[in-house]
């Protein structure tokens, strides 16, 4: 086109148009000559668009996409973040609700082994108790016991208990346990006068009587131990 038209261009009408002034300069010789190149001939007719110069302003349609687009993105991007950090407060929240529930589990059995301690405790104090009377009313009776004894009226030693090869060792055992009974009796009324549960001279009474009858066991023991034939202690 710009061959043809460069030699003899097309006339339309013949209505005279006044030059308008351009942007650019008309002439080539006005533009400098870059160095090294060589001058162009100032003769030679200069090129046009054919349909105007290209546009320099973007379109209204292609900056409202172009915005459209981005605010998208961030919207996007925004909401991915928005969700990750819910998804993670949410995992958080479900960890300290099972935590919670493990914890409420280990609490829930320590109350039940508390309450099971509490049960046999509850019980071992009762047995403790059973026990005591036990004891006490066993003391009671082997006190009274032995003040009886003295007078003969009761014996301690079961004679069926054990079956000896002689009287002399029959005779033997029956007073090595009554000495036995004597010596518990002693203890226990020394204890009794510590705790003042006894006077002194109920104490003093029952140790002559028991101290008395204690020296004839030994030496019952000692002339058995002799006619037996058994080792002196």
């Amino acid at each position: 086109m710009s061959e043809a038209f460069s030699q003899s261009p097309p006339v339309y009408s013949n209505v005279n148009i006044t030059s308008r002034s351009t942007p650019y300069p008309t002439s080539a010789s006005s533009m400098p000559t870059p160095i090294g190149m060589p001058m162009t001939n100032s003769g030679n007719p200069s090129y046009s668009y054919p349909y105007g110069y290209p546009q320099t302003q973007i379109p209204q349609d292609i900056y409202r996409d172009s915005v459209q687009t981005a605010v998208l993105d961030k919207v996007r991007i925004h909401l991915d973040e928005t969700m990750q950090i819910g998804k993670a407060e949410i995992d958080s929240l479900k960890k300290t609700e099972q935590d919670l529930f493990d914890g409420e589990k280990r609490i829930q059995s320590y109350i039940n082994d508390a309450q099971q301690q509490q049960i046999q405790a509850q019980n071992y104090i009762k047995n403790l108790q059973v026990k005591t009377n036990e004891i006490l009313e066993a003391t009671q009776k082997m006190s009274s016991s032995s003040s009886s004894s003295s007078s003969g009226k009761e014996n301690l030693v079961k004679e069926d208990a054990l079956i000896t090869p002689a009287p002399v060792y029959k005779q033997l055992l029956q007073s090595y346990a009554e000495e036995h009974a004597i010596q518990d009796l002693l203890y226990y009324l020394a204890d009794g006068l510590k705790r003042k549960s006894i006077g002194l001279d109920t104490y003093l009474k029952h140790v002559r009587e028991l101290s008395r009858k204690q020296f004839i066991l030994r030496a019952t023991m000692r002339k058995c131990r002799q006619i037996a034939g058994l080792p002196l202690k």
